[in-house]
């Protein structure tokens, strides 16, 4: 959460947490609004997109 490029993903996980330890039973986390594409539908410039995109979820999660 202290990196740029993960901030906003690792805010929306940690409310998320929070959300479903105060009972609530279904959350869904969204990302996906970074990249040139916009979207994780980037197949047609996967190479230079994925990791880009990569980058900003995979420590979130991982936390």
């Amino acid at each position: 959460m202290n990196e740029k490029n993960t901030e906003d993903f690792a805010k929306r996980c940690i409310l998320g947490r929070r959300m479903l330890e105060r009972g609530v039973g279904f959350v869904q986390i969204w990302s996906g609004a970074g990249g040139p594409s916009k979207n994780w539908d980037n197949h047609a410039n996967i190479h230079p997109e994925l990791p880009y995109m990569t980058r900003q979820v995979d420590k979130p999660i991982a936390g």
